[in-house]
């Protein structure tokens, strides 16, 4: 099989992207692959975490008109320095830079709190339930899908008198 692209070299790698919902699918060698940027992740396995939040970061937009830059008050680290390099200074960066983090996480993970693993046969607490029904209400809200939100209230209200 020959590159789809320059048709002269053999296709070493099957691309597919996905543009406004349509998907485009191409086989390319590593010539082309370099050129157009399709082998940027496979060059760079050892690309750490807070490469990849500095990446979405840059194209965040900024939560708050900025007066004057946002600093944790803890470690010094300013909100330019955390959006250049995605590492926080000190586990206060968390909440000084929270209005930045929380977007950047429903982003990556859908949702606005990381929930981990737990073991299979662990039963989750009432309050982690109920804390995980408040979050998936509010994003049914922000989604406005009133429907679900509707049954969200009334699971919440219903574990609440029980409690």
């Amino acid at each position: 099989m020959t590159c789809d692209h320059c048709h002269q070299r053999p296709a070493k790698y099957h691309v597919t992207r996905v543009v406004n919902g349509e998907r485009f699918e191409e086989d390319l060698c590593e010539e082309c692959a370099l050129q157009q940027g399709d082998l940027a992740l496979h060059l760079q396995p050892a690309a750490a975490i807070h490469e990849l939040l500095a990446g979405l970061l840059q194209g965040a937009p900024p939560v708050l008109p900025r007066v004057e830059e946002q600093h944790c008050p803890t470690c010094g680290l300013t909100q330019s320095e955390f959006s250049r390099t995605g590492m926080l200074g000190c586990e206060d960066c968390y909440a000084a830079f929270a209005g930045t983090l929380q977007p950047l996480v429903r982003r990556v993970q859908g949702a606005g709190r990381h929930h981990g693993k737990a073991p299979k046969k662990a039963e989750p607490k009432p309050g982690d339930r109920l804390a995980a029904l408040r979050e998936q209400l509010q994003d049914a809200i922000a989604v406005e899908d009133f429907e679900r939100a509707a049954k969200l209230r009334d699971q919440i209200r219903g574990m609440e008198a029980h409690a």
